[in-house]
């Protein structure tokens, strides 16, 4: 069974760093094709999460499981060809150029005495351009502005070409215009087949965007579903402890969260 067509599933799943726990017997299934994404208030354990789901951190106690597979027990090459992860806080090399590091995302698809092929070119070509960092390819990604390399980041994750993708606020840094045009091409990648899961801070963005909308708080999924039938302004209310009114938004009458004027 291809991952693309096969859910992935946290079974119980415990995480934390050090001696804390973060996350303790979560339960959570990413539906294929879907475009899940994750809300909550700072500290609640979005990342953590995120970093379970794609081997970047080892589970206390519980499984991660794509098709049936336990994830953490796959050779790394064949997990990174089914999962690609765009973490927090990347850092390239010093020096390397865009071009190089995107290259990088073909990795998991070389073998050992494989050739560069026609594919990696058009792959990395096809990344470049659908984050619109293709005319950046020669300049070094430390010389580059934090919108910039963040969507060169975007870049080596899809360069990857894996069926499942994580990305962990993946418009950190972005002004309003290259946050629409990221969310627009990971919703296309969505349509396409692909499986999309993304931290996200922005309520209305998060609203806008997911087909499954995962909400958490302190270490909890406390709300999971479609974002018409559980936004409510009790539940932003309950988890970000944020008065507000929730109505439909005008252009796709999905729900939208107006937070109250504090009484001055």
């Amino acid at each position: 069974m291809s991952a693309g067509a096969a859910p992935l599933v946290a079974e119980g799943l415990s995480l934390g760093y050090g001696s804390g726990l973060i996350i303790d017997g979560l339960h959570l299934e990413i539906r294929p094709g879907s475009f899940t994404v994750v809300i909550g208030p700072n500290g609640c354990g979005k990342s953590t999460l995120l970093r379970g789901l794609g081997r970047l951190l080892p589970p206390r106690a519980g499984r991660v499981l794509l098709g049936g597979r336990d994830l953490h027990k796959l050779a790394p090459k064949e997990a990174a060809r089914e999962i690609s992860v765009l973490a927090q806080s990347s850092i390239a090399p010093d020096g390397i150029t865009v071009a190089n590091l995107v290259a990088r995302g073909r990795f998991p698809h070389q073998g050992l005495f494989q050739q560069w092929t026609e594919a990696d070119e058009r792959a990395i070509h096809d990344a470049l351009t659908a984050t619109g960092t293709f005319d950046l390819s020669a300049q070094r990604v430390n010389a580059l502005s934090g919108g910039q390399q963040q969507r060169v980041w975007v870049a080596v994750a899809l360069a990857q070409q894996t069926p499942i993708m994580l990305l962990d606020e993946p418009t950190t840094y972005l002004d309003v215009a290259h946050q629409v045009e990221l969310m627009e091409l990971f919703t296309d990648l969505q349509h396409a087949g692909r499986t999309m899961v993304a931290v996200l801070h922005d309520i209305n963005q998060a609203i806008r965007y997911a087909t499954d909308l995962v909400v958490m708080h302190e270490g909890r999924v406390v709300a999971w579903g479609n974002p018409s039938e559980i936004v409510t302004a009790q539940l932003i209310s309950d988890v970000f402890a944020l008065d507000c009114s929730v109505f439909p938004d005008p252009l796709t009458g999905l729900p939208m969260m107006l937070p109250a004027k504090r009484e001055r």
